[in-house]
């Protein structure tokens, strides 16, 4: 009897082991041939800048037109440099003033509309530090990122590998939907996030070498839109200065 139950505990661990490893060689398939759709990963790696232009529309909601709140056209600049240089600049298209977000490699700055500057401290600056990133390639790139994969889903009929990615710093972790077909991902959320959105990736393009999205659309939790963000430029490797990420007063 002891060493039935012997053996059988010896199978279940050894069940549990092969359904782990079976997880996680999934996973590693499903990121081995999303770097392969944008491109690479070697690719990805020598990118040393990446510029981004574009507008940001809020769609009208029932909740917007209640509130007699109007939709406007922002229109923003993004610029990312490595190892964790970033900025972003927007303005909306019936105002002539403008804001600006920036971290330097040490210190998160802010400029408001009405011209005011916010310098963090480098204390108060590390979030940021651990959170700017170019794309999801970067995360999943990074050791110490779990990965889990979660199997098949469903989205509009469609079948989809789901990966739940936690980027060590990040508070929640991300759900991605990864297309069976192109590998390329498909739709994200947050998960225990208390307000659930869905963001969903389009028009992807190659530029030098590499495949990025050129469309984002977020949807609230009954998938209704909510706003579109189109790339009219994205810049792969072009020369940027230091000086563009220091605070400007």
């Amino acid at each position: 009897m002891q060493i039935g139950c012997f053996v059988l505990k010896r199978l279940t661990w050894l069940l549990l082991v092969l359904a782990v490893n079976s997880e996680a060689q999934t996973a590693k398939e499903i990121i081995d041939v999303y770097f392969k759709a944008i491109g690479g990963a070697d690719r990805w790696q020598r990118v040393t800048s990446k510029f981004e232009q574009g507008y940001f529309v809020e769609v009208p909601t029932k909740n917007r037109q209640l509130f007699n709140i109007n939709s406007d056209t922002l229109f923003f600049l993004k610029k990312y440099k490595r190892p964790n240089k970033y900025f972003f600049n927007s303005f909306t298209k019936n105002s002539s003033s403008s804001s600006t977000q920036c971290f330097n490699g040490e210190v998160f700055w802010a400029k408001t509309q009405d011209g005011k500057l916010m310098v963090q401290s480098k204390e108060d600056s590390r979030y940021f530090e651990q959170v700017n990133m170019m794309g999801l390639a970067d995360v999943l790139l990074e050791n110490s990122t779990i990965i889990e994969y979660l199997g098949e889903e469903e989205l509009d009929g469609k079948k989809f590998h789901a990966l739940k990615i936690k980027r060590n710093g990040w508070l929640l972790s991300q759900k991605t939907y990864f297309d069976q077909y192109t590998g390329l991902p498909f739709c994200s959320t947050m998960i225990g996030s208390q307000t659930i959105r869905f963001t969903l990736y389009k028009d992807y393009k190659s530029n030098e070498g590499i495949t990025l999205h050129y469309s984002e659309e977020i949807y609230d939790e009954q998938w209704n839109l909510e706003s579109v963000a189109t790339f009219f430029s994205i810049r792969i490797d072009s020369p940027v200065s230091d000086d563009e990420f220091e605070p400007r007063y």
